[in-house]
């Protein structure tokens, strides 16, 4: 592990995301009790209506409600959108399908693989991976009504293979917008931001901004990417994008940089355009120490420091967890903890999730495999101190018998006001199409 150093971190830096996320819906879930519990299994019943494989995670709302996607499922089996709804006591989360996709010829979409975002009126907002009138994946606003929730499409992506998809096409994340990284709610018309897998000047995938004017939503390219291999400005953008205080965008790519083996870069404004930089190359260490393939997005503290996760390579080749600092007009970067540094890999490895910041400096995050004998991923903890960085497996996934509590989470967790964990797994549960879970520390 590297040591800590004390720079930039303090409970104060992080207190302003733990409470902004707790004013903007994270409340607590109402019970004492300690420990683990599955809040849904997906796929109850034969058909799974209720969807499976939500690797899309979770979000919550004022009264505590959760709301994610799925991308399994569904009256077509091609993913849904559901809401997990508290019950008074707290004790008890009742499931509700909001919309099942690829209904008619699928323009609304097919596979929502990602994480949604709730705006102040209680809208969602989402990507699909395909489908749409192109077959490009589509961007919709989902909005709850008297008796029911109501689909708009707010852009469609072009044909993959059309050779003209300048905007882009295939999202590969989230939407996200300016404030989403300190808790704030979205206003409903601000820019939202995100990435896609192909399309482009290059075809190799884009940064995507998308504006409302006059009513209407117009998706543009920020930036685009050339497509693997060798290429050295970083190419396959994967996970969430996300935004400082000054419109600073930073996201990952999963391949190229300087190694080919992934990059961590950054669209600085510039008028009406962005510079596109580099800020980190991975496999720059020496037998990439430093580790390689990061798949997850960003998270950003009140000090503009950056953590994120790679998939592989490290010490053991199960992947590390990092940091960058900015200083000056460069980011120093340091791994805070090589994954499968414990005997057996106790501790976990191949994490694949964005990682969620504490009040207390603390960082929550999962893995994939290892851990226990199943070897099905962990929750886990990493607490600064002054003498470097320690980390606590706080679950093990696939500790009860035919993984009634799941295996593989892949989502980002939510922390409650009362220091609740909440995520989703993508297989186990009763039917082995995943599970929604609660961690009560």
């Amino acid at each position: 592990m590297s040591r800590h150093g004390g720079r930039r971190h303090n409970a104060g830096s992080i207190a302003l995301v733990c409470v902004t996320i707790a004013a903007s819906g994270l409340i607590a879930a109402g019970s004492a009790d300690a420990g683990f519990r599955v809040l849904h299994s997906f796929c109850k019943k034969a058909g799974c209506p209720d969807g499976g494989l939500p690797v899309g995670g979770m979000i919550a709302d004022d009264a505590g409600n959760l709301y994610g996607a799925a991308e399994d499922g569904g009256a077509s089996g091609l993913g849904v959108v559901f809401k997990l709804a508290k019950e008074d006591s707290g004790r008890k989360f009742s499931y509700a399908r909001l919309h099942g996709f690829c209904t008619g010829n699928c323009g609304d979409g097919r596979l929502p693989e990602f994480p949604l975002v709730r705006d102040v009126a209680g809208d969602l907002y989402g990507t699909t991976a395909t489908g749409g009138s192109a077959n490009g994946g589509v961007v919709f606003e989902l909005m709850p009504g008297a008796d029911r929730w109501t689909l708009k499409i707010l852009h469609t992506f072009c044909a993959p293979d059309s050779g003209t998809c300048r905007e882009g096409a295939s999202p590969s994340a989230g939407l996200t917008y300016q404030g989403a990284a300190v808790g704030l709610p979205y206003d409903g018309q601000s820019p939202l931001y995100g990435t896609t897998a192909s399309g482009g000047s290059l075809d190799g995938g884009t940064a995507f901004e998308l504006t409302l004017n006059d009513g209407k939503w117009r998706a543009g390219s920020l930036h685009d990417f050339c497509p693997p291999p060798s290429c050295a400005s970083g190419s396959t953008p994967l996970g969430e994008l996300v935004l400082d205080s000054g419109g600073n965008i930073f996201g990952v790519a999963n391949l190229g940089g300087a190694h080919d083996e992934g990059a961590i870069f950054e669209l600085a404004p510039a008028g009406t355009k962005y510079n596109y930089t580099v800020i980190y190359s991975f496999c720059t260490q020496q037998t990439c120490t430093d580790g390689i393939r990061p798949g997850a997005g960003l998270a950003l503290d009140a000090f503009g420091n950056l953590y994120g996760t790679t998939t592989r390579s490290g010490t053991h080749d199960a992947g590390t967890l990092f940091e960058l600092s900015p200083d000056g007009g460069k980011f120093d970067f340091q791994v805070l903890h090589q994954f499968c540094d414990d005997a057996n890999c106790a501790d976990g490895g191949a994490p694949a999730a964005p990682l969620t910041l504490e009040e207390h400096g603390n960082i929550f995050g999962t893995t994939t495999q290892f851990g226990n004998a199943q070897g099905a991923g962990t929750l886990f903890e990493l607490s600064p101190s002054d003498s470097g960085w320690t980390e606590r497996v706080l679950y093990d996934f696939c500790s009860e018998a035919n993984c009634a509590d799941g295996l593989i989470p892949k989502s980002r967790l939510i922390l409650d006001g009362a220091g609740n964990l909440f995520g989703t797994t993508v297989a186990g549960g009763s039917a082995d199409a995943g599970v929604a879970f609660e961690f009560k520390p």
